[in-house]
């Protein structure tokens, strides 16, 4: 079988968007593909019905939804969560979730107009998003990939790396007006450290500063590899052309989260905070590029493209709608915490999140698979475990050895053909700071940002820090902030 043909694993994990929102609309419905088509449930809100519409404004939903533990509940069981004297959560109602709830919580949203609730049922066509659709097509799209957490971010993104979130289920918890922020800082094992005690060569590759690479600052074990394994994205354009052998086995790579002056656009696709009347931070058209950028890179060393495998994927749905319940999960390390502090309201992991976009990239792959296999992010360990590590263990928790793996989606022929992926026009090639310098920060920035600092005065403690936590509120606080995140990264390596 061709799995042993792939010697070098790529993982893209961008930003909050569901499976229905981006490739929902790439095939037409059917019983093979379960796209947004299928559904046959609308959502309620205010005594009426709404359906998913092709939306083409290409940074909605905008403003940013709700993501966190309580509001995805919401959105999948249509109620609110309901919490018992001992603060963890009361049992959710039969499954499956409704699926019903996303417009009605949208409109609860932070900065959502009146009325403007049902955006949060848009969906992209192919045409809008075309690099990542021609690249599903093209090999193989997963349209049963589900995220590891019914919740966001930093949850999720732990799960990638370490197969658990240590029980939490919220990014933070704490008052940022008392100064009592606490963030998930995950102190369990990773696959990278699996694969560092097997010799096994793996890099990670950021958009911003190290400072804001999620998998160094929330990955505490991770730490003591600052200099030998994490590395910019120019290098990764660098490392991609030289000797297949020497490039590493095992590459996880992080967008640009915060626009800013010295990486350029955020290119994540995360939605932005509020709404503002242009192509702003959030326009998925640079994670487009991004994506295209990357291919393209890979596939012009043949000797690389040949035994290589690319995953794109989502953390988590940001909110945005999908028609499709997740089903049961296997909790990984019966860690369970009640009340709100640190992950809290009780949850034990036995449900996975909502479906994310997912792809994978082979030249192993014939054009046009469908793979309805249930997967989620702990499915990436297992791959990994099998290919590099000779096996999956519970090295990682429970959920890994009960992940399907990626192996059967690889086929036994070489295709020597590589799909055109069209040019992606994202408007200016420069970062136009003075335009989004009043855009606010979503909570995700503003928690990676601080949290960010936190590490980095930990690390470095005569570090400059600059601007106090509850400062940051707009994308031009964020600057001086980042400035001294690369001073100090730039100190660190010597440059």
């Amino acid at each position: 079988m061709a799995f042993k043909d792939i010697e070098h694993i790529i993982v893209v994990m961008m930003e909050n968007r569901s499976f229905d929102n981006v490739l929902g609309a790439l095939y037409p419905p059917g019983p093979d593909f379960d796209g947004v088509c299928n559904t046959t449930l609308p959502n309620l809100w205010n005594g009426n019905k709404y359906w998913p519409v092709h939306g083409t404004d290409l940074t909605q939903p905008n403003p940013d939804p709700n993501e966190e533990f309580q509001f995805v509940y919401e959105q999948m069981f249509s109620q609110s969560l309901s919490i018992k004297d001992d603060g963890s959560a009361a049992p959710p109602p039969p499954p499956p979730p409704t699926m019903q709830g996303f417009v009605a919580n949208y409109a609860t949203a932070p900065h959502v107009a009146a009325g403007n609730a049902p955006v949060i049922m848009n969906y992209f066509e192919p045409a809008d998003v075309p690099i990542i659709s021609t690249l599903a097509q093209s090999y193989a799209v997963c349209d049963h990939w589900y995220a590891s957490v019914p919740t966001q971010t930093f949850c999720n993104r732990s799960f990638v790396h370490a197969g658990t979130s240590s029980g939490w289920v919220n990014n933070q918890w704490g008052s940022i007006l008392h100064l009592d922020l606490h963030f998930l800082v995950n102190d369990t094992p990773t696959i990278f450290n699996l694969l560092q005690d097997a010799g096994v060569p793996w890099r990670i590759y950021y958009g911003g500063p190290l400072f804001l690479c999620n998998a160094f600052i929330t990955q505490k074990q991770l730490e003591p590899f600052a200099f030998t394994n994490f590395f910019e994205m120019t290098d990764f354009y660098e490392d991609v052309k030289g000797a297949a052998k020497d490039f590493p086995s095992y590459v996880f790579i992080e967008p640009n989260f915060v626009g800013n002056f010295i990486y350029g656009p955020e290119n994540d696709e995360h939605p932005q905070a509020s709404p503002f009347e242009f192509e702003g931070p959030s326009s998925v058209l640079h994670g487009e590029k991004l994506l295209r950028d990357i291919f393209t890179a890979v596939t012009a060393n043949q000797e690389l493209w040949n035994s290589t495998m690319i995953v794109i994927l989502f953390d988590e749905h940001g909110g945005t709608f999908d028609h499709v319940a997740p089903p049961a999960a296997v909790p990984p390390d019966g860690i369970v915490i009640s009340g709100n502090a640190p992950g809290g309201y009780g949850f034990n992991f036995d449900r996975y999140g909502v479906r994310v976009p997912a792809a994978v990239v082979s030249p192993w792959i014939p054009a046009g698979k469908i793979a309805s296999t249930t997967f989620d992010h702990t499915s990436l360990l297992a791959t990994v475990m099998n290919r590099f590590l000779g096996g999956v263990t519970g090295a990682l928790g429970k959920r890994v050895p009960a992940a399907t793996d990626l192996s059967a989606l690889i086929g036994d022929t070489l295709r020597t053909d590589v799909p055109q992926l069209p040019p992606v026009n994202t408007g200016s090639t420069t970062f136009d700071a003075a335009t989004i310098a009043e855009v606010p920060l979503t909570d995700f920035q503003r928690q990676s940002l601080i949290l960010g600092a936190t590490r980095m005065a930990a690390i470095l403690p005569d570090a400059i820090v600059h601007a106090a936590a509850a400062l940051l509120e707009t994308h031009a606080h964020a600057q001086p902030v980042i400035a001294a995140m690369a001073a100090a990264e730039n100190r660190m390596r010597g440059r």
